[in-house]
């Protein structure tokens, strides 16, 4: 499985808690994509999430996050949120 992409690495895309790594290939490329049309940085402040996480024991059942198709991003203004969101329903 490939671990990274231009803009985003193995790294930083790991479970905080465990540091296992259990992104979707097919989900870090649409990622990707999106990050090349922003045309800006974006800063991942979560992806892949174990079972146990503290966030996803809280869970029912677990999320999206646990799944590896998840990204949490930093967003620092209203029209960037926009620009995220429309490129996302997009791709």
């Amino acid at each position: 499985m490939s671990a990274e992409t231009k803009n985003f690495s193995k790294d930083e895309l790991k479970c905080s808690c465990c540091g296992e790594y259990g992104v979707q290939q097919w989900a870090l490329d649409k990622l990707q994509v999106i990050r090349e049309e922003f045309n800006r940085p974006m800063v991942v402040t979560s992806s892949y999430r174990c079972e146990k996480h503290p966030n996803e024991r809280t869970k029912q059942k677990p999320g999206t996050h646990t799944q590896g198709i998840a990204f949490d991003i930093h967003v620092p203004d209203a029209a960037s949120r926009y620009a995220i969101v429309s490129l996302g329903i997009k791709h």
